[in-house]
């Protein structure tokens, strides 16, 4: 029984353990699968992320109404003197326009003048324009990389024989054990 254990024990000390790589290649190799079936079976996967920037920009604009008319009426009294008729100078002004009437040697003389003018109404907010861009982000839920091979060192290649010479005479010793026992 003593010797069985310290078999067990000699077995145990020269297995080794598994390599954090080879545990990082089976854990991609099922987080690809995993993926895999969540795409052929529409499952939610692993979460992306989606960020939508919306700029919006109101402006202000300006129309232009037009001028309405305007009519002025103004009368002034005609003086005659020696047979011909004169008057002074009658001037009527609106906001856009400027008239000046007169009687002159028996004429009526009369000028109307428009001023320049435009009348601006500004409509506040009346322009809107907006702007969305959309930033998509998809996390990866691994790295991917590919084993490089690499040369054993010596004291790499002992242990791995090492374990090969222990298991070999492990199993031979439990072969002979088993051998020994049906024989009685």
């Amino acid at each position: 029984m003593k010797s069985s254990i310290l078999v067990f024990l000699v077995l145990l000390l020269f297995t080794s353990c598994s390599m954090q790589s080879r545990l990082d290649r089976k854990c991609r190799k099922a987080n690809l699968k995993y993926a895999e079936a969540c795409l052929k079976w529409n499952c939610p996967s692993i979460k992306d992320s989606t960020v939508t920037n919306s700029i919006i920009t109101i402006r202000d604009t300006t129309i232009f109404i037009p001028v309405p008319a305007e009519t002025v009426h103004d009368s002034i009294p005609v003086i005659i003197t020696k047979g011909l008729m004169s008057t002074p100078v009658s001037i009527l002004e609106t906001t856009y326009s400027r008239s000046k009437a007169w009687v002159q040697n028996g004429t009526l003389k009369h000028t109307l003048d428009q001023k320049p003018s435009t009348f601006p109404v500004i409509i506040p907010g009346a322009i809107h324009n907006s702007t969305s861009s959309t930033k998509q982000t998809i996390k990866v839920p691994y790295y991917f990389d590919r084993p490089i091979k690499k040369p054993l060192s010596w004291w790499q290649k002992l242990f791995i024989w090492s374990g090969v010479i222990a298991w070999c005479v492990g199993l031979g010793y439990v072969a002979f054990r088993i051998t020994k026992y049906s024989r009685r």
